[in-house]
């Protein structure tokens, strides 16, 4: 098929587009840390993880897993516009942590329009939710982010009923 398609039989060079990326974060790094730290961070997620990632937020999540280090988990809000809110998430993973945080979203009145689940070798988790309120399909309203954080980080921590937490805001809407 590539052959048809593109005339030629030969892949894209993938050790150049990895080093173009890596030289991307450091950039948007600002020197703030080596490229070491990116080769690290790189080589403990998925192929994938480059094909989806822009550099910038790769920088960003390179932050938030130092942040990791004193937090049950760190996270940054990113408003792209009147209709979403993107929301990172950097925790360890563990089983049913994609559920916890979906399902304590949900019991905030949040719907999930696309989510990129990433998990470093180390365990760390890395995801990116995009959101929007679900009664107003808005924007996430900014002074809404510490009780949600609250949720989340009893959630992530294992703390919380999320059946129950969800169940409570199905029957009030």
């Amino acid at each position: 098929t590539r052959t048809l398609l593109t005339g030629t039989d030969a892949l894209p060079d993938d050790n150049e587009k990895l080093a173009r990326f890596k030289e991307q974060v450091v950039d948007s790094l600002e020197g703030s840390l080596p490229i070491s730290e990116v080769e690290r961070h790189v080589a403990l997620l998925p192929d994938r993880y480059v094909r989806v990632t822009r550099p910038q937020a790769a920088a960003i999540h390179i932050y938030l897993v130092k942040e990791l280090k004193t937090e049950v988990f760190a996270r940054r809000w990113l408003r792209h516009s009147r209709a979403s809110t993107e929301l990172t998430i950097c925790t360890r993973d563990r089983h049913g942590l994609f559920a916890d945080i979906a399902g304590t979203l949900a019991a905030h009145g949040i719907e999930i329009l696309s989510a990129e689940l990433n998990t470093r070798e180390d365990g760390i988790a890395l995801d990116v939710f995009m959101l929007r309120e679900a009664s107003t399909h808005h924007a996430i309203d900014i002074q809404r982010y510490p009780a949600i954080e609250r949720a989340l980080g009893k959630a992530i921590a294992g703390e919380s009923d999320i059946a129950a937490l969800v169940e409570r805001w199905r029957t009030r809407h």
